[in-house]
């Protein structure tokens, strides 16, 4: 199944690049903060094996974000996220049940490609990768003002696969708060 998502994101991303590149806004430079729930069940099943559950994330991020045309634009950037994730003991009935929180951190670079559509709205997709060996699909949706001094404000909710142990997948999902900054074209 990841072979599907590499040659939908390789096809996007080819896509973008023969799209016209003569927008004439610049890139822009940005950060933001972000929370979210963590879809993750290990499914032990054997006695005496503890069940881990995702709980709920907290991110922090820096974003770069460059037009190729007038409704498409690349986007990649940097962020870390603080995961907490909860171990419950599966012992037999006569001995306690021990629970353990867990914080696990990610740092991940996102590379994807954004369409703008309704002058405010965004959807994206493309590849997520983080520092635990993991490259998986990344997806997202939200909305963008962009005031005449070239601050910009957004609101964005996104999905992303990750990997915290071996060969036990998770489905991060939040909403995240952006502020950035238009760029000249000069600079960009």
């Amino acid at each position: 199944m990841k072979r599907y998502h590499l040659v939908i994101a390789a096809f996007l991303t080819a896509l973008a690049f023969t799209a016209n590149s003569q927008e004439k806004k610049g890139a822009a430079i940005g950060g933001h903060v972000g929370y979210g729930w963590i879809d993750y069940d290990d499914h032990a099943g054997m006695d005496g094996a503890p069940v881990t559950r995702g709980k709920d994330y907290y991110r922090v991020g820096f974003d770069y974000e460059k037009p190729l045309s007038k409704h498409f634009s690349i986007a990649t950037g940097l962020y870390y996220t603080l995961n907490n994730i909860v171990r419950k003991s599966n012992q037999p009935p006569q001995d306690p049940v021990i629970i353990r929180k867990e914080k696990i951190s990610l740092l991940c670079t996102p590379v994807y490609l954004k369409l703008h559509f309704l002058r405010y709205l965004n959807i994206g997709a493309g590849l997520n990768l983080d520092n635990v060996y993991f490259v998986g699909p990344r997806v997202s949706a939200g909305a963008a003002y962009e005031f005449e001094s070239g601050l910009i404000l957004s609101l964005n909710a996104d999905a992303h696969f990750s990997v915290f142990f071996a060969r036990a997948y998770a489905v991060q999902q939040g909403y995240h708060v952006g502020l950035a900054y238009r760029l000249k074209k000069f600079l960009s």
